[in-house]
């Protein structure tokens, strides 16, 4: 149910286009395993390196991924900070686009496990379009470049991860390339997409 209250909207203004959460996870799965093993494939093959060895940097037994060292519980500390960066980058784009601090809601939607960060104001596509993209780009494309120019495997799996993690991010994007013109947008509050503002629509003041 969409916050119209907060945002002024009623059901007669908007149009669906979104995709549910379970939905991406079913028919997206492919895509974010190819957006996760993207770059590591790439280092193999720059590097003349096994990604892998960040898993066994000192054990004698090679490549188990029960032996679950030191180096993975920090890697998988950095990532669990990342996905709050990657939230609240969401957040930042959104005020960028016009929301307030009030308009923006964090939470997580069980169901799927999945935190988010929601504007509950419309904004124009275009700065909607940035508000989605900032997180992949920032916490996903760049680190995992910056992992092939560098060499070095632990920002290679950080960026691998984060840029895997936006694969609905990714979605969200072709949706909205889909739109003619810069119409509003108001951010779905649980399914990934948004509502298409009915045209002539002024925000509430």
């Amino acid at each position: 149910m969409t916050d119209t209250h907060v945002s002024g909207l009623n059901p007669d203004d908007l149009t669906d286009r979104s995709v549910p959460m379970d939905e991406v996870a079913r028919r997206l799965w492919w895509v974010q395993i190819l957006m996760f093993v993207l770059f590591p494939i790439v280092y193999a093959l720059i590097w003349q390196d096994n990604p892998l060895r960040l898993y066994n940097a000192d054990a004698p037994t090679a490549y188990l991924p029960f032996e679950f060292p030191i180096p993975q519980l920090l890697l998988i500390g950095t990532i669990l900070v990342g996905i709050i960066i990657h939230e609240g980058l969401h957040a930042f784009g959104f005020m960028l686009g016009g929301a307030k601090v009030r308009d923006i809601q964090f939470g997580i939607i069980l169901e799927a496990l999945a935190p988010y960060a929601h504007s509950r104001v419309p904004l124009r596509a275009r700065s909607y379009a940035f508000a989605v993209l900032l997180p992949g780009l920032l916490t996903g494309l760049i680190p995992s470049l910056l992992a092939l120019a560098l060499g070095d495997v632990w920002l290679l799996w950080f960026g691998s991860f984060m840029f895997g993690a936006a694969v609905g991010d990714a979605l969200i994007l072709y949706l909205l390339t889909r739109e003619s013109g810069n119409p509003l947008v108001l951010d779905h509050e649980s399914q990934a997409g948004y509502y298409l503002v009915r045209e002539g629509y002024t925000p509430a003041k």
